[in-house]
């Protein structure tokens, strides 16, 4: 039994590096973000690999949490004394085993100025895809924030259209480049 705890601890630091993308995207927050991650899950009903999921994901939260050097805020809502199963219905999370007895509950929501992302279930089958997911959400919490500033995008098939058109586009005013463009 101590020998699985601790292939479970390792299997958990093993699972928390962040990738790049997830560590730029931290490293550009331009608000504070607020992580609740709700695991209330009944050791009766859930299988061990479940449970072992739930404390990876909680490692690997943390390494969010240090990435964003103070900007996230990872709030644990579990079995003991903080978990409300209103607050995580209200948060988007969706109860699973209800026909075994109480509801159990495993979900992140993301929030930030108000603004509400939530993965509603999270479960191991997907693990691959939860970092990409909560990324996601981060942005999305941030950019629909009130008062977001919208990323700025490239249409890079535009681009390449208009410097095929005017190929020397240093040397041209925006009367006469407006004109080629209009041309063409």
């Amino acid at each position: 039994s101590w020998h699985n705890t601790s292939k479970v601890s390792a299997d958990a630091e093993n699972s928390a590096a962040l990738s790049d993308t997830t560590k730029a995207v931290l490293q550009h927050l331009d608000a504070p973000i607020e992580i609740r991650f709700y695991s209330s899950l009944d050791a009766t009903s859930v299988p061990d690999t479940v449970q072992a999921f739930a404390g990876r994901v909680d490692q690997w939260l943390s390494q969010y949490e240090q990435a964003a050097g103070g900007r996230v805020k990872v709030v644990r809502y579990d079995s003991s004394a903080n978990f409300s199963a209103n607050a995580a219905l209200a948060d988007g999370i969706k109860a699973f085993n209800i026909e075994k007895g109480d509801g159990c509950y495993l979900g992140i929501t993301v929030v930030c100025g108000g603004q509400k992302e939530s993965l509603s279930q999270i479960v191991p089958e997907w693990e691959q895809a939860l970092e990409p997911d909560v990324t996601r959400a981060i942005a999305r919490a941030v950019a629909s924030r009130p008062g977001a500033q919208p990323p700025a995008r490239v249409d890079t098939a535009s681009l390449a259209a208009v410097k095929k058109a005017i190929p020397n586009l240093d040397a041209v005013t925006v009367e006469d480049g407006a004109k080629i463009l209009h041309d063409a």
